[in-house]
Formats: structure tokens, C-alpha cells, sequence
């Protein structure tokens, strides 16, 4: 029967380098979600902002201005 005779050296390099690869993947999907629930948080507030703001007094003056502006 044979047996695998693996140095320190090298199982602390494999063991660095498995380590190495699983915080990589973790990273990347740790991003990707925060992308995702920003671009989902920034889909269902964005509707309601705009709402808002262009309901406003000022808002709709100043959006006048600019149309009579564009006219001329």
C-alpha cells in the first residue's frame, strides 16, 4: 500500500491556497449582493422620490421655467 508523503511546507501552501480561493468566491458574492439589494433598495425608493419631488411647488415652477426656456 502506498502513502502520500506531503511536507508541511506543502500542506500549509495547499491548505493557504484552498483557503485563498474560498475567501475570493465569498468576496465576490458578498459584492454581488450588496449590488443586488442597493439596485432593489434604489428601484422601490426612486418611483416614490420622484413622486414627491415633482409634486412640489418649486419643482413645478422650475420645470416650467425650463419648458419656457426650450420654447424660446
Amino acid at each position: 500500500m502506498k502513502t502520500f508523503d506531503i511536507e508541511l511546507s506543502q500542506m500549509t501552501f495547499l491548505y493557504g491556497f484552498c483557503l485563498l480561493a474560498w475567501l475570493l468566491l465569498w468576496l465576490i458574492g458578498l459584492c454581488l449582493r450588496r449590488d443586488i439589494g442597493i439596485n432593489i433598495l434604489r428601484m422601490s425608493i426612486q418611483p416614490a422620490l420622484s413622486n414627491t419631488v415633482e409634486n412640489l411647488p418649486a419643482c413645478r415652477q422650475w420645470q416650467q421655467q425650463r419648458q419656457a426656456i426650450s420654447r424660446d
